[in-house]
């Protein structure tokens, strides 16, 4: 699932929740440090469950910017390419 806005509010609990129920989330977040930091909240939040380690990962992505666009489609198909190779 791609998450858009993750980095805080309702699009952090819609990737967490996510996480929480066993899904690859992609963080998509214009600001990549805060996108990381809601990775280690997701984490957090899933070891506090006891649950199996969240699978997340942190992109930056700004929907005003077509390059930005472009950069995180080519980074999330490098990142798919890698995992199914």
């Amino acid at each position: 699932a791609v998450v858009t806005g993750a980095s805080s509010g309702l699009g952090l609990e819609v990737a967490k929740q996510l996480a929480l129920a066993n899904a690859t989330v992609v963080l998509a977040c214009r600001n990549l440090s805060r996108c990381e930091r809601a990775q280690s909240l997701i984490a957090e939040a899933a070891a506090r469950r006891a649950s199996a380690p969240a699978s997340t990962l942190p992109l930056a992505l700004d929907l005003e910017s077509l390059q930005s666009v472009a950069a995180f489609a080519a980074a999330l198909e490098a990142e798919l390419q890698r995992r199914v190779a």
